[in-house]
């Protein structure tokens, strides 16, 4: 396990605090460690600019993937009927997170090339740092502030000749469930100003009961998904889960009842 966010400070605690921003990690620095594929914010996808347009074996909704249950059911989803592209929107409030995310990223999109269900693939993956202002870790805390984190760099970074839509997996039941007419709104009127050319903001699981979705991908995958919100550092220093928060609780449910 790299330790290298460990080594940087030894002032951070194990919540992680966000308000502690001496030597954050710039995306070189994830290179550096292997951990990051590819570089953030490129100019142009598989060679196509905003400005073009690209050849239809290239065109796929661009998904919002952390490797978490959900995101990693909508990837599935989506393969059955279209070539995906990926996006991952790294913000600088949660490292250890990040570090787990992306390395369970790596795995799951490896179990897709070596478990294909379909002719189609995962044409791109880019990692998008996203650095937060003061403003930005202060809504933070804010139950709906969320969404704001990932559509906001997702605006800029999509290419309206390539992506056909840019898709996030909320299910049926989330928090969000009742704001996700709100949020495509703001979208479609954002992008007008950001954007020469628009493509819709859609949650094509917004009707799938969360243990569906889990009961849904097949176990060794469902083995490969990171869930903790708020991972922690045991005696070894090695990051694991909390098994406090709402994702890994559910988890451990869905795990028992396999089990009975």
């Amino acid at each position: 396990m790299s330790e290298w966010w460990l080594n940087s400070t030894p002032t951070y605690n194990l919540q992680f605090n966000t308000a502690i921003t001496m030597n954050k990690p710039t995306i070189e620095t994830y290179i550096g460690q292997g951990i990051v594929p590819a570089p953030v914010i490129p100019r142009s996808v598989c060679g196509i600019t905003s400005s073009q347009e690209a050849p239809m074996e290239l065109k796929g909704p661009l998904i919002l993937f952390s490797s978490g249950l959900d995101s990693t059911y909508l990837v599935r989803e989506a393969l059955k009927t279209s070539n995906v592209h990926l996006l991952y929107v790294m913000g600088n409030f949660n490292r250890a997170k990040a570090e787990q995310e992306l390395a369970a990223r790596e795995k799951i999109k490896q179990w897709f090339n070596d478990n294909p269900e379909s002719q189609y693939r995962i044409i791109s993956d880019t990692i998008q740092q996203f650095e937060m202002g003061d403003s930005f870790q202060m809504i933070n805390a804010v139950k709906l502030s969320q969404p704001l984190m990932w559509l906001y760099p997702a605006m800029y970074y999509y290419k309206p000749g390539l992506h056909t839509s840019v898709q996030i997996a909320y299910v049926k039941n989330d928090h969000m469930s009742p704001h996700l007419d709100d949020l495509t709104n703001a979208w479609n009127i954002l992008t007008k100003f950001i954007k020469a050319g628009q493509i819709p903001l859609t949650f094509p699981v917004r009707d799938v009961d969360k243990k569906d979705s889990y009961n849904a991908l097949p176990k060794d995958l469902r083995s490969l998904i990171w869930v903790c919100d708020n991972p922690m550092i045991d005696g070894n220093r090695n990051i694991i889960e909390c098994k406090q928060c709402g994702p890994c609780k559910r988890r451990a449910t869905y795990l028992n009842q396999e089990s009975t």
